[in-house]
């Protein structure tokens, strides 16, 4: 009985005890061994980046490749060298351990810095507060950067200027343009930190520099510069203008004071020179309320006051909108050089076609000395407008005028062309009054007969046939011979018709 039992017991502790590479287990925690592990196939093991020697699990790095190929091609930055046949890491890559693989065998290849690539994190466990990141390269944790040698790992970043640094590194996480000095973060040399210490602003050196803050502007360009709060830019204050080449701003001076340079004259006094360190008024102009102006040439030039205008006249022009103008009914001359009274009607006088210029398509006619049209051109019924020559009746029309020009006597513009008047008809370019033998006239072309009007003369004011014709006052026409009646005053009757008809056709 008792042999069974001991038997028992040293069959169960076979079970528990651990076991080497090769033998059997269930288990990581059943194998022995650095680097060992309980494989796929229920066998202790080497690790997949160890290989083993005979006796223990050893690195694969520094190893012949013969043996050791396989692990060493699972090792990131590692690979066989064709010369030596060794398991090497990649040129700045060292070996290092892997605490979860083996206490003792390097079973990676660590980078060297920060920056480097890597594929695993634990070829960046070697530099403090780093990781391997998507971008495959060892880099900082989020709040750090990296240390001013790079191989040191990463130190915590700073956020405003004047904190304590170990490292430049630190401030320039707050601004490139940060350092360390002194152990402390500051701006570097022509930088200054703005109000929230927050950022480096730059000095400025020339007045229209952008700005934030009126220190980039004041520390080179002096008290007198300043940050405009609209446009962000160095300007002067108002009672100084920039230098010539901008790098200051110098005194506004008024006329006859001291000046070095000329915009400080011509800042609120255009017509201003500096002469002799003296703001003095320029050749051609002169002193008007303390500025210089300068004397108008023409009509139209530039004007502050009614006296720069007077040399056009003193009565008929002044100085309106800031430019010398002819005063309301008057107009410039040709040269520019006085006003002369305009006028509105086709016949007035005139000495220069600037005086008829509210007339359209009129000039002044240099003989007759009067507004007349200009070529092709005919005087409206009022006088006062030039339109297109019409050439005769039942021409387009817009006014009367065009129409008597054209055609004499009773005319008118009717419906837009040129007719006669009701009761008139046209006969040699002329309209006149139509009327009837036995009527009263004044021109034989009044005298209208049915037929033959050759026929009729105005004769002691009315209208009669010529001597050798017999007057018909019911057919309105003069016959040959003696009166004829009956048919062939129907006949007469008829050709009046006609003939009024083929009159009528002209209007």
């Amino acid at each position: 009985m008792v042999t069974k039992s001991v038997f028992l017991l040293l069959f169960l502790a076979a079970l528990c005890r651990a076991q080497g590479v090769g033998e059997n287990c269930d288990s990581n925690g059943k194998c022995v061994g650095d680097g060992v592990i309980c494989g796929a196939d229920q066998k202790c093991i080497c690790h997949e980046r160890l290989w083993f020697d005979g006796t223990n699990c050893v690195s694969a790095l520094d190893a012949d490749c013969n043996s050791v190929s396989a692990a060493c091609a699972v090792i990131p930055f590692a690979l066989c060298e064709t010369t030596s046949n060794f398991c090497k890491c990649l040129q700045s890559y060292t070996p290092a351990l892997d605490s979860s693989v083996s206490a003792s065998a390097n079973v990676v290849c660590a980078a060297a810095q920060i920056g480097d690539f890597c594929l695993e994190a634990q070829q960046c466990q070697s530099f403090p507060n780093s990781e391997c990141s998507s971008k495959s390269r060892c880099d900082c944790k989020s709040g750090y950067v990296p240390d001013e040698d790079p191989t040191k790992g990463c130190v915590p970043a700073l956020t405003l200027i004047g904190e304590t640094c170990k490292n430049s590194m630190q401030c320039k996480a707050i601004d490139e343009n940060a350092e360390c000095v002194d152990k402390k973060c500051a701006c570097a040399e022509f930088f200054l930190v703005n109000s929230l210490k927050s950022e480096c602003l730059p000095v400025r050196f020339k007045i229209g520099d952008p700005c934030e803050a009126i220190e980039q502007c004041t520390t080179e360009l002096g008290s007198e510069a300043l940050c405009s709060p609209s446009n962000k830019t160095c300007v002067c204050k108002d009672s100084t203008v920039a230098s010539a080449d901008g790098n200051t701003c110098l005194p506004i001076s008024s006329l006859d004071g001291v000046c070095v340079q000329e915009q400080q004259c011509t800042q609120n006094n255009e017509g201003s020179e500096c002469k002799e360190f003296t703001c003095t008024c320029k050749e051609e102009y002169e002193v008007v309320n303390g500025k210089c102006f300068k004397t108008p040439d023409l009509l139209g030039d530039p004007c502050t006051n009614e006296e720069q205008c007077d040399i056009f006249g003193a009565d008929v022009a002044r100085c309106f909108e800031e430019k010398c103008q002819c005063i309301d009914g008057y107009v410039p001359n040709s040269q520019q050089t006085g006003c002369l009274k305009g006028v509105g009607t086709i016949g007035s006088p005139c000495t220069d076609s600037t005086q008829c210029s509210s007339i359209s398509n009129s000039n002044c006619d240099i003989f007759s000395q009067k507004c007349v049209c200009n070529e092709g051109h005919v005087p409206s019924a009022a006088n006062t407008d030039c339109l297109p020559k019409v050439e005769g009746i039942y021409e387009e029309c817009s006014d009367l005028g065009q129409c008597t020009a054209a055609v004499g006597g009773e005319v008118d513009c009717i419906d837009k062309r040129c007719r006669c008047k009701e009761n008139c008809h046209y006969i040699f370019n002329d309209c006149w009054n139509s009327r009837r033998l036995f009527e009263t006239c004044v021109d034989s072309r009044e005298c209208l007969l049915a037929d033959n009007v050759e026929r009729a003369v105005c004769q002691n004011s009315t209208c009669a046939c010529k001597e050798g014709y017999t007057a018909d006052r019911i057919s309105n026409t003069c016959n040959s011979g003696v009166l004829v009646t009956g048919s062939a005053v129907t006949l007469s009757l008829l050709l009046l018709v006609t003939q009024k008809e083929w009159i009528l056709s002209f209007f």
